[in-house]
């Protein structure tokens, strides 16, 4: 069997690893696809604050198949996400995995593996700041920093459906991806200069900020009184250094968003965005990479250079 492993910080291919066996309160399920993300790599790389014994299979998301199992019935399509898994436990790169069964989610037949794999975290995260954190209200100016990425994609999409009255997309380059719906106003700056001029008199209630970094603070003179900017990400840096006086000056709240502890409540609203995800009211950018090609799927991943969610196809 093919399966993933993290032994010294690395994670390797294998191809003779143990077939899982079932336990009581699991099953085994047979991967069709499994996400690569930044919180999979920071495990691997030991810089997560929990950390699965070693060796392990990494891999938090992944969409399935059950074999067999304790409770659960055979032949019945799964995302998989929560009980530890990838987290304090084995996870999901592999072609048959042992997983607790409240980590098994029902999945509809229509719905594209990867994307069963990948939408998640960025749907949960994004809702999650703009409703839960930032309280979005109808027909306030939001803006989304990183909107190419894709929780910053699926942002944008979700304040334009909450009723906000304008949405700004901050990308760092002029391309926009496919995921900015029409009606927002795209703003290209690869600097925090040239985002703090760019910005300029906006009048931004609520900033979503998904990339952190020192760019950050060339936002908050754009921000309303009373703005609210939530902090979600940290692919630009994760220390940031901001003049107090500035944010005292704004009149300006930073709110952090821990989305691992909200994503039980988020769990209901899942199938809503399958839903729409499959109708396409709803966009997220997807780049699939089979198991033989996991170094190209983790370069893309930690270097950026994905547009969107990046997933193994098994």
């Amino acid at each position: 069997m093919k399966a993933v492993r993290v032994r010294d910080h690395q994670p390797v291919l294998e191809s003779d690893a143990p077939e899982p066996v079932v336990r009581r309160g699991e099953a085994v399920v047979e991967i069709e696809a499994a996400c690569v993300s930044h919180l999979d790599l920071q495990i691997a790389r030991g810089e997560f604050s929990e950390q699965p014994p070693r060796p392990y299979v990494p891999g938090t998301d992944a969409s399935g198949r059950v074999l067999v199992g304790d409770g659960v019935r055979p032949g019945e399509r799964v995302w998989v996400r929560g009980g530890g898994v990838g987290v304090v436990r084995d996870g999901c790169w592999a072609e048959r995995v042992g997983l607790p069964v409240e980590a098994l989610h029902p999945l509809r037949e229509d719905v594209d593996a990867v994307l069963a794999a990948t939408f998640f975290v960025p749907c949960a995260t994004a809702h999650s700041a703009l409703h839960d954190v930032g309280g979005l209200t109808a027909g306030e100016r939001v803006a989304v920093r990183g909107a190419g990425g894709a929780v910053g994609g699926v942002a944008t999409q979700l304040a334009l459906a909450g009723g906000a009255g304008e949405v700004i997309a901050i990308l760092r380059s002029a391309e926009p991806p496919a995921v900015i719906p029409d009606g927002a106003r795209v703003v290209v700056a690869a600097e925090p200069d040239e985002l703090a001029g760019a910005l300029a008199g906006s009048g931004i209630d609520l900033l979503i900020d998904t990339v952190g970094g020192e760019g950050l603070a060339a936002c908050i003179p754009a921000m309303r009184p009373r703005g609210r900017i939530v902090l979600v990400g940290y692919v630009a840096g994760t220390r940031l250094e901001l003049d107090i006086l500035a944010l005292l000056t704004h009149d300006v709240s930073l709110l952090p968003l821990n989305g691992l502890s909200r994503e039980a409540a988020m769990e209901a609203l899942a199938d809503g965005w399958l839903d729409a995800l499959v109708r396409h009211d709803l966009r997220l950018a997807t780049t699939e990479y089979p198991p033989k090609r996991l170094e190209d799927a983790l370069q893309a991943v930690g270097a950026g250079r994905s547009r969107g969610r990046v997933a193994l196809r098994f």
